[in-house]
């Protein structure tokens, strides 16, 4: 069983990423979250989840997750399904972390992806549905033999990475050009340019798009987090609303400041602006009560805690108790976390077994 090890630490979890909500009718600068980031805290896990519990995946060369790629993944009735890119495939567990079957339609079929970019459930069709290369998007049924319920081709040439379903359409995000998110009209094929979002092509070029997926949905509401401020927008068809953003003081995110052209080397560019501004975002969560940001600052990742219900921010590294935290998928009551087995001993408490690099990934369930 071989593995390859190459992996980027600080995008852990390139997963399905998601934000902060607002208020119907809020301007811009209506919820402004002051930060400092300077005021590093140790707080304890259980001042935020009443328990951490942790899932192994089942080990075996068909259920077996490649350490080297992103991963999208989701939760549908107590079934996890995670999308493999390195290997072309969905991998289905069960709730325990059993190994249910794996999915790949790799090919140039009618019925098949050449490769996948993203994943989604959708939640109408009852489907899931992929993002492929070519620019379709396919919806799966859930079910074995998990058949094509339908194709829609992108209407345009641009590289699209990133979808999120919604009614009778979907969001859609390039990360390499400006003005690039737009709506899809499925029924009707129409591509419209969402505004009043921020232009993400100078920031995405500079290495600050950093989350898996800019997309989220709370109470029904679709959002969007902007990958180098953290500011976050609700969208309402081809409009983006703004909702809350941060202010870190002189080191609120400031995009003239970041460098301009192309750059080979994306992550090296944000390594030299990191010491001065707070940014990318490599991930935001929110639940009913708390809002949970990772930012690159000073070139080391920084949690940063927002209780809504009081108002207090925490900013950390760790727990009191030791172990790291990264703020992944949050469905129903629980935040899911995806871990490779060589980063359990910085994730998991220490009462947990160790896991060995020739494991399977882990998911760590933090309830809420």
């Amino acid at each position: 069983m071989r593995r390859c090890s190459h992996f980027f630490s600080r995008i852990l979890i390139l997963c399905v990423l998601l934000p902060v909500a607002c208020t119907q009718g809020r301007q811009p600068g209506d919820n402004v979250v002051s930060v400092n980031l300077l005021d590093i805290e140790e707080p304890s896990w259980k001042d935020f989840f009443r328990e951490i519990e942790v899932i192994p995946l089942e080990n075996r060369d068909s259920a077996y997750l490649n350490n080297s790629c992103g991963f999208t993944y989701s939760k549908v009735e107590d079934k996890f399904y995670i999308m493999d890119m390195a290997n072309k495939s969905i991998i289905i567990f069960n709730a325990d972390g059993e190994w249910l079957e794996t999915f790949n339609r790799y090919g140039r079929g009618p019925e098949e992806y050449v490769m996948l970019m993203d994943m989604a459930y959708n939640e109408v069709l009852h489907s899931l549905d992929v993002l492929e290369a070519t620019g379709s998007i396919i919806s799966y049924d859930l079910e074995p033999p998990h058949r094509m319920i339908r194709r829609i081709k992108i209407p345009t040439v641009r590289a699209t990475h990133y979808l999120f379903p919604d009614g009778s359409g979907y969001y859609l995000l390039s990360q390499f050009e400006d003005h690039a998110l737009n709506y899809l009209d499925a029924e009707t094929g129409e591509l419209t340019t969402v505004t009043g979002a921020p232009e993400v092509g100078r920031a995405v070029r500079a290495g600050y798009h950093a989350s898996r997926s800019p997309f989220y949905r709370l109470s029904g509401q679709v959002y969007y987090v902007d990958g180098a401020s953290g500011a976050v927008f609700r969208l309402e068809g081809n409009r983006a609303v703004p909702c809350r953003s941060w202010d870190f003081g002189r080191y609120t995110f400031n995009l003239d400041k970041v460098p301009g052209g192309e750059s080979d080397r994306p992550y090296e560019q944000v390594e030299m602006s990191s010491s001065s501004m707070a940014g990318p975002f490599v991930n935001t969560q929110e639940t009913a009560r708390f809002v949970f940001a990772q930012v690159l600052f000073m070139k080391r990742d920084l949690n940063v805690v927002l209780d809504k219900e009081i108002g207090r921010v925490s900013v950390f590294t760790k727990w009191k108790e030791g172990p790291f935290f990264f703020p992944g998928l949050f469905l129903e009551d629980a935040l899911y976390v995806l871990c490779p087995p060589e980063h359990a001993d910085k994730l998991l408490p220490l009462n947990n077994p160790v896991y060995s690099e020739d494991s399977n990934f882990l998911i760590v369930k933090y309830l809420l």
